[in-house]
């Protein structure tokens, strides 16, 4: 009787052993695809943003370059400094605009916008042009911080970042570019119509989009 006993006892470990065993394979499993589809979450986020500021960049840039050429004529030197804080400074260096926008930046913020204004009205004075009285308030135009929207007749500049050695394209703000071996990057500017234009352009030359960019 003990006999039987001892061994039921022994089978009722084994089964629950077992038991506890697929209990610790499952739980394993489910945390795994929970931790991939977490990551693939954040790729995807990451490429999202990646192909939002690459796709707007160069338009946004240019027309605060505009703006702050219009600004730097008044004398509004100190809304070009507040506004490249504020909204370009540390976000934009690869960007093709950031050097000129930076360097008027610089020059309003070194120099004395009146000053600079009692010194243009001399030069006026001394070429018998009859001067302003005073500096004209800058006045912004009307229209959103945001460019507005490009015509869609209008041909605008891609750029992108070529790997020579595995044949993929990244937009050019994606942050595996910035991997490639300086031998294998090649860089190039399509102007087209829109952004899938450009890419079926860069496409047809046998190039293949990165997954991040996609």
């Amino acid at each position: 009787m003990k006999r039987h006993s001892k061994s039921t006892a022994a089978v009722f470990i084994i089964i629950v052993l077992f038991m506890l065993s697929i209990i610790a394979v499952l739980t394993y499993g489910i945390v795994q695809t929970v931790q991939e589809r977490q990551n693939k979450i954040d790729e995807l986020s990451v490429a999202a943003e990646n192909s939002r500021q690459s796709a707007n960049a160069n338009t946004y840039l240019k027309y605060k370059l505009q703006s702050y050429q219009d600004m730097k004529t008044a004398y509004a030197y100190d809304e070009v400094v507040k506004d490249f804080q504020e909204n370009i400074l540390g976000q934009y260096e690869d960007n093709a605009y950031y050097s000129e926008l930076k360097e008027i930046y610089d020059y309003c913020k070194t120099h004395n916008a009146k000053t600079d204004f009692e010194n243009k009205q001399k030069a006026i004075e001394t070429s018998n042009i009859i001067p302003v009285s005073s500096i004209p308030e800058y006045v912004p135009p009307a229209q959103s911080s945001l460019p507005p929207q490009l015509s869609i007749n209008e041909k605008r500049n891609f750029n992108f970042i070529l790997n020579t050695s595995t044949h993929t394209y990244h937009l050019y703000e994606c942050s595996a570019a910035k991997k490639i071996l300086p031998a294998n990057r090649v860089e190039v500017t399509k102007s087209t119509y829109s952004l899938e234009e450009a890419k079926k352009q860069i496409e047809s030359d046998g190039y293949k989009l990165c997954g991040i960019c996609d």
